[in-house]
């Protein structure tokens, strides 16, 4: 029963991750980036945009191979277990970065930014979860 609840939410994990990945396709646009790099040496601009677009294909693929390979990283063993503690890992540091760099209260925040604000903090939380479940669980076995 414990296996299939995993395999369940990895697919979860690897469809969450996918979205996040294409929601990062509209922050040019959505945080008006084009006026911030005109400010900026076209060096740093390219190098900040590289690094985004390297997240994107970071979360999306591995969305992708987390919803293809849900079964074995549900074993959590060997390679998969790596995996598992690495981007389990990953979005325990991005619910800190949330919590601790974007604080509410020393960023103003409109109420509908402090909605988005909460909702990422629960996201970051189900993915730690998601992705640390398949370890957890199958060391107590």
């Amino acid at each position: 029963m414990i296996h299939k609840i995993l395999i369940y939410g990895l697919t979860l994990g690897g469809a969450l991750s996918i979205t996040i990945g294409l929601f990062h396709t509209y922050f040019y646009r959505f945080f008006n980036w084009e006026d911030d790099f005109s400010k900026i040496s076209i060096l740093n601009a390219r190098v900040f945009c590289t690094i985004h677009i390297a997240t994107i294909l970071f979360l999306i693929g591995f969305g992708f191979l987390s919803i293809q390979f849900r079964e074995t990283l549900s074993e959590a063993s060997g390679l998969a277990a790596g995996i598992c503690i690495f981007y389990s890992l990953f979005w325990l540091w991005r619910l800190l970065w949330q919590v601790i760099y974007f604080n509410p209260s020393k960023i103003e925040l409109d109420s509908k930014l402090l909605v988005v604000y909460y909702m990422l903090v629960s996201l970051f939380a189900i993915l730690f979860i998601v992705y640390g479940a398949p370890v957890f669980f199958n060391a107590l076995d």
